[in-house]
């Protein structure tokens, strides 16, 4: 199933963060994350961003009893100004859990020195 997340937040400084991550998760025998193309421009800047937020949500999956997925990073879009790590970080957890087919409704965003994202 495929799934983005546009990220838009604003923290008590008034500093934008903006990030879209889109990605690809098909069942597998295997856990695994592929770069597409698309994506490979932005992956020595936000890779390690990427990885830890796809991680993030299926660490939370794999707790709910789900199974082994690969996931393809489709498209990562950044804005020169207003994206950071962090914000690429919380994008790809919530594509990555949206497209593993759970609700927002379960995640919370919250900013301290950073944006981060919990599953709850």
């Amino acid at each position: 199933m495929r799934a983005s997340f546009k990220f838009f937040r604003v923290n008590s400084r008034n500093i934008a963060s903006i990030a879209i991550v889109s990605v690809d998760v098909v069942e597998s025998n295997q856990y695994r994350i592929v770069w597409q193309e698309k994506a490979l421009s932005l992956k020595k800047i936000y890779g390690d961003a990427v990885l830890k937020g796809i991680n993030a949500a299926i660490e939370q999956h794999t707790m709910l009893g789900g199974g082994i997925v690969c996931i393809s990073v489709v498209e990562i879009i950044e804005f020169y100004a207003d994206t950071s790590s962090d914000s690429v970080m919380c994008a790809s957890a919530l594509a990555t859990w949206k497209a593993l087919g759970y609700g927002e409704e379960s995640t919370k965003i919250v900013y301290e020195n950073g944006w981060t994202v919990t599953f709850t």
